[in-house]
């Protein structure tokens, strides 16, 4: 009897864990779908299905997009976002990793990565947005 009230209760403990974001897969979940942006000029596009992620940026005539593989670590503060690169139309980053912290509430999502390739992960959001001591700083809204 006593073992099967520590499983009942270890069962609510993690339910209740994943419910509050205890799990990576949690926010990969939330952040499903398109995200827009606009500065500058510039427009960026997010897009996320499961473990997988396009980001295209346009800027008059000139369009660029890149695709891979993404995985976050919900518990380091801020997040954490490495999105890996497998393809697009820029060859020079295909194969390296861009290191990058998010913030995710609701229907905003905040994000500032390095350069592909580069090791060093943005400590935190810069008040600007755009490209800031070589990061890219971009708050996105999910498309309606």
């Amino acid at each position: 009897m006593r073992i099967a009230m520590l499983a009942i209760v270890a069962a609510f403990a993690l339910a209740a864990g994943a419910a509050t974001g205890g799990d990576a897969k949690t926010d990969i979940a939330k952040l499903k779908g398109t995200w827009t942006n606009e500065v500058g000029g510039k427009k960026h596009v997010f897009k996320f299905e499961k473990d997988t992620f396009m980001l295209a940026f346009e800027e008059g005539d000139k369009k660029l997009h890149v695709n891979g593989t993404i995985k976050i670590d919900q518990a380091k503060k801020p997040k954490h976002m490495d999105l890996t690169i497998t393809g697009g139309s820029k060859d020079d980053f295909k194969g390296k990793t861009a290191h990058a912290i998010y913030e995710l509430d609701s229907d905003t999502f905040k994000w500032c990565s390095s350069k592909p390739g580069e090791e060093a992960r943005p400590e935190s959001f810069p008040d600007k947005q755009g490209e800031v001591d070589q990061h890219l700083n971009l708050t996105f809204k999910r498309a309606k």
